[in-house]
């Protein structure tokens, strides 16, 4: 399987994209008079990105995958509705979960929701934890989801340019 962009579904691709872009829109319009920024800089920031497809049960698929450094990628299902995704690569060598960025989506009915973290990162390896809900239910549910990780520089305090 090669890992350089597997794309089993444009769509996905496109959400990706635009999650991407909203966030660079995001930090170029933050405020930046003594609070902390994160630059983002070039096609490069999409370090990372997947779509899983979770069917009810403990099956769980990632359908496709890639990003900037991304070599491969695995998906365990923990829990009813929350997941960890481990993406292997190579980033640069003081990456840290500090300085990512992450977006995710849920896929499933009218009411799915997600949120994702940044566990843990290293120049080999980058542990993601997502959690997927119904929002007019108060419990985690299994969804689809896609997660995509940006990298950005920190600047603390904020600088231009850093």
């Amino acid at each position: 399987m090669r890992a350089i962009c597997h794309i089993a579904n444009v769509e996905n691709l496109k959400m990706i994209k635009r999650l991407a872009l909203a966030l660079v829109i995001l930090v170029l319009a933050a405020p930046s008079r003594g609070m902390a920024t994160m630059q983002i800089f070039g096609s490069r920031s999409l370090i990372a990105f997947a779509s899983v497809s979770v069917d009810s049960g403990s099956d769980i698929a990632v359908k496709a995958f890639g990003g900037a450094g991304a070599k491969g990628v695995a998906a365990v299902r923990n829990s009813p509705g929350h997941y960890t995704v481990t993406f292997t690569g190579h980033w640069r060598p003081k990456i840290t979960a500090d300085s990512l960025i992450v977006f995710s989506s849920a896929k499933g009915g009218h009411f799915s929701a997600s949120g994702a973290i940044a566990d843990f990162a290293s120049k080999g390896q980058i542990v993601i934890e997502v959690s997927t809900w119904q929002s007019n239910v108060p419990a985690e549910t299994d969804n689809d989801f896609q997660v995509a990780v940006l990298e950005g520089l920190a600047c603390f305090p904020a600088k231009p340019l850093c």
